[in-house]
């Protein structure tokens, strides 16, 4: 293969190159970039929302806890006063 024939060829394949990007390859590297900082702040919204969601649990469970215990302590004491009112 001659060097005009190669150069022939470099240039045929560029052109084919080219047309497959019709916008052209800055356009398509920026599609690109576009997609990945989308990929990047769905992660972050993901991560936040477990968060959240874990924050909420945690607290839904302490308030329960909270709850049964304050039920307890109001049984416990209504106990008491019968029994300060059975000694009467």
């Amino acid at each position: 293969m001659t060097d005009s024939q190669k150069i022939d060829l470099l240039l045929e394949k560029h052109e084919e190159l080219l047309n497959a990007f019709p916008y052209g390859i800055d356009h398509h590297k920026r599609e690109h970039q576009a997609a990945e900082e989308s990929k990047q702040e769905n992660a972050k919204l993901l991560k936040e929302l477990k968060h959240s969601i874990l924050k909420t649990c945690v607290l839904v469970v302490l308030t329960s806890v909270a709850g049964l215990l304050m039920m307890g302590a109001n049984v416990k004491f209504v106990a008491f006063l019968r029994g300060l009112n059975a000694i009467q």
